[in-house]
């Protein structure tokens, strides 16, 4: 899949993450919980305008912290 296909297929959950002159990452959230907090991405990678990779990361969860009196 080209760049522009997969731009103009994905445009309204997608963000540009980093871009050179040959390269180019883009991530769009792939779930999110009930209040619309990101729980994992879906990043996309390009190389010279064509898809060479995908990964889904999950998002880190925060360390619960329990305090005693």
């Amino acid at each position: 899949m080209s760049e522009s296909e997969f731009k103009n297929s994905e445009k309204y959950n997608l963000e540009l993450v980093e871009e050179t002159s040959q390269h180019a990452v883009y991530r769009r959230v792939a779930a999110a919980d009930p209040q619309m907090k990101p729980l994992s991405y879906h990043y996309y990678y390009f190389n010279n305008g064509t898809l060479v990779r995908t990964e889904l990361v999950e998002t880190p969860k925060p360390d619960v912290v329990v305090l005693s009196k």
